[in-house]
């Protein structure tokens, strides 16, 4: 029998970013505010898809708390996580707040605490731990490097 091998579903994905309007320029140079599109293309599995509308809507949801919003049992959605994804659910959500966390450090001048608590870590720490560790780098330095010196011409958010 031939064996299949499942595309893996990647948290950018399902990805919802924090921006509401983006400036964006065209071939012949000229820029304009744009909206940012609050919707993602579907995934082609129904569980993930879901799981991305819970985690937009609700960055602070927690593995319990997310299989309770779908409805589902919590070793359930580990399996199918781990099945699509490679990641268990616990490392899916972290993946999709640091995505978040992202987002607001390089596009905002949010404090660090705000992005922190705004992407869903229970705390300042663990944001810390965990954006170091994904990034190679602490969340203020990674602003440093990354964030554009007119990111507020640039990005609009709420």
């Amino acid at each position: 029998m031939e064996r299949i091998e499942l595309k893996k579903i990647k948290v950018e994905d399902v990805y919802v970013s924090v921006l509401s309007r983006k400036r964006v320029a065209n071939a012949e140079g000229w820029t304009r505010m744009e909206e940012v599109s609050k919707r993602f293309a579907p995934t082609g599995s129904i569980v993930i898809d879901a799981v991305g509308r819970v985690l937009a809507a609700d960055s602070g949801v927690d593995s319990v708390g997310l299989a309770a919003a779908l409805g589902v049992p919590s070793s359930a959605l580990n399996t199918i996580l781990k099945t699509l994804t490679g990641l268990k659910t616990c490392e899916f959500i972290k993946s999709y707040r640091l995505l978040r966390a992202r987002e607001w450090i390089v596009c905002t001048d949010l404090e660090l605490r705000q992005v922190a608590a705004r992407s869903g870590f229970p705390t300042q720490g663990s944001f810390n731990r965990s954006f170091t560790e994904q990034f190679g780098q602490t969340p203020r330095d990674y602003r440093r490097q990354n964030r554009p010196a007119n990111f507020r011409e640039l990005y609009e958010w709420q």
